[in-house]
């Protein structure tokens, strides 16, 4: 389960990653930002980027004032589509089709196979070092020494295709011996950039992005990030180079000369083929950005590296489940603070859904539950806590049932002890559960609750009126042969055939009280499930619409299980205009109806 869920978040990152580096690569082609330093700063910072987008996604928990938890219940299932899903939903199912094991130890295995050839062509470099020859001391090699500001060892090595760059503390620039044979002007040249890159200390630099490259082996944006910051990083030694040489016309002779040699690994190459028309281009050209284009470019580049981040965190979110070990735990810190659900403080509109996905542990004994699960939001919407609080599991050869009320369930200080609620469902399994069919109805009872509490921590709501709020989501899981029934859905206030929500005083449209003109609708989003078992039918909804106008609880009069949950979705994100009562708006009671038909 944990390999699964590590993968999924790796699939999504990946994929926020790739949007976020397309959208600047993109942006920056589009910009034509010719100043190499620009160019490589901003690079480098998406760069960054990429590798904090984990940890800057929101997963914060805001503390809330002292209340009392009061839940009501919703229904979600396996398979169900009513909410308008994250494209990343669609990954899990990738994920879930291979052995996440087996994808994680892959993974792996590929970043250590990269790390031990990054070893070892660092190894080869040493052994070019010793192998080369001492230069010999020349005016002009201090001169350049000086000018730039280094002291690095400069040694030849005969069979050597490019100049290299080796070191941080005892730096060495290693030159290939035919340099010497060479145009002076073109000597000066290559010694004068491979100077500079001890100065910039660009070894370094190479070595932690051969490190990313490494741990990320798998990953193409990344590669084509990492190659176009190696690349820019020359265009930006190319500059420093003609101005502490101050001949353009030898520096292209010089680039020419090792274009088609090869580099050797994990060192900055002098020319590479791929790269040269470009930066013979950028040498050539005689006009540069003014600095008012360089910091519009600037400022462009910014929003779009902002907009493609935040699109890409919306839609690939990571996974926010949590771990296995809390998923039977107590109440935590912020459900013991909730605030009461009541008519003004009603369970905020949910915003984005994820499935949950029929474990295997379950299928193997074929296992149907009903998972309750208390969700606890913060005061900005964000879900803080999730924890199971009741299951019934049926299968072939046993039934299990039990579940917690707010006002008996163990507390945090009991988690680990013979009281906590995971020992709680351990006695009662066996006690209900004959010894041979134990170990699979733990099996199928932990799975299903990890997966309940995984999915439904996904889940995004809008702000609530006075967080933070808890209260309790039906997860319902069967396997594929229960067929369109085993979705039967109902949001929030009670199973079909409950007892009426408490609307408080509002007051029921009929006789004087006329329906309120809609202001903003919107369409449900037809499951695909449905259309293609061709389902259709006219869902009724009781919905209380609140002074303001908005949508403020519903309950399903009328069901058609698959079509349910998409019709509720919608209901609660229209608008009405405030009903007004002795000139002061009230809150309302009315029965809308949704279609559903097939094209």
């Amino acid at each position: 389960m944990m390999a699964m869920l590590t993968l999924q978040n790796l699939l999504a990152w990946s994929l926020q990653v790739a949007l976020l580096v397309a959208a600047v690569l993109a942006a920056v082609r589009l910009l034509r930002l010719d100043v190499p330093a620009v160019h490589y700063g901003a690079l480098r910072i998406v760069l960054v980027a990429c590798l904090l987008l984990p940890l800057v996604q929101p997963l914060s928990v805001s503390a809330g004032a002292p209340g009392r938890a009061v839940t009501t219940q919703s229904v979600v299932t396996l398979g169900g589509g009513g909410s308008a899903a994250s494209p990343a939903e669609g990954l899990t199912p990738i994920v879930s089709t291979y052995a996440p094991a087996g994808i994680v130890l892959l993974l792996i295995g590929g970043a250590i196979a990269r790390l031990v050839w990054i070893g070892a062509g660092i190894l080869r470099l040493r052994g070019l070092r010793r192998a080369g020859e001492v230069a010999s001391a020349s005016e002009e090699q201090d001169t350049l020494q000086r000018t730039i500001g280094t002291a690095a060892a400069i040694r030849y090595v005969r069979g050597l295709g490019q100049p290299v760059t080796f070191g941080v503390r005892r730096p060495v620039v290693l030159l290939p011996q035919s340099l010497l044979a060479q145009h002076p002007a073109i000597q000066r040249a290559v010694l004068a950039h491979e100077l500079w890159h001890v100065r910039r200390r660009d070894w370094m630099w190479t070595v932690a992005e051969e490190g990313v490259r490494a741990l990320l082996w798998f990953h193409p944006a990344i590669w084509i990030l990492l190659s176009r910051i190696q690349a820019v990083r020359e265009e930006v030694v190319d500059e420093l180079t003609i101005l502490s040489t101050g001949s353009r016309r030898g520096y292209v002779d010089a680039l020419l000369v090792f274009a088609d040699a090869s580099p050797v690994f994990a060192a900055t190459a002098f020319a590479r083929r791929r790269h040269l028309v470009h930066r013979l281009m950028l040498i050539s050209k005689e006009a540069v950005m003014s600095a008012r284009r360089v910091v519009a470019c600037c400022a462009v580049l910014g929003v779009v590296m902002v907009s493609a981040g935040w699109y890409s965190v919306q839609a690939f979110p990571l996974v926010r489940g949590q771990l296995i070990q809390d998923a039977f735990a107590g109440p935590g810190p912020v459900e013991n603070r909730a605030r009461p659900i009541t008519p003004e403080n009603p369970i905020p509109r949910r915003t984005y859904h994820v499935s949950p996905q029929y474990p295997v542990e379950a299928a193997h004994v074929e296992a149907r539950a009903v998972v309750t699960v208390r969700v606890t939001l913060d005061e900005s919407g964000g879900l803080a806590e999730s924890r199971v609080t009741g299951m019934n599991l049926t299968a072939s050869n046993f039934t299990f049932t039990i579940q917690f009320s707010s006002g008996v369930t163990p507390g945090p200080e009991s988690a680990g002890t013979s009281d906590a609620p995971i020992h709680k469902m351990e006695r009662l399994l066996k006690s209900v559960v004959d010894a041979a069919h134990q170990a699979d109805a733990r099996r199928a009872m932990h799975a299903m609750g990890v997966e309940a509490v995984r999915a439904v921590s996904q889940w995004q709501y809008d702000r609530p009126a006075d967080g933070p709020i808890s209260f309790d989501v039906v997860v319902q899981m069967a396997p594929e042969s229960d067929g369109p029934e085993r979705n039967r859905i109902t949001l929030q206030d009670g199973l079909p055939g409950g007892d009426a929500p408490q609307w408080g005083d509002a007051l029921r449209v009929g006789g004087n009280i006329k329906p309120p003109m809609k202001t903003r609708h919107v369409a449900p989003v037809y499951p695909q499930d449905a259309q293609d078992a061709g389902v259709t039918g006219v869902v009724i909804i009781e919905a209380r619409i609140e002074p303001d106008g908005t949508v403020g609880g519903t309950r399903v009069l009328r069901s058609v299980p698959m079509l349910d949950e998409a019709a509720v979705d919608a209901v609660q994100q229209w608008t009405f205009t405030p009903t007004l009562l002795n000139g002061q708006p009230v809150a309302l009671i009315m029965t809308v109806t949704v279609n559903f038909t097939l094209q």
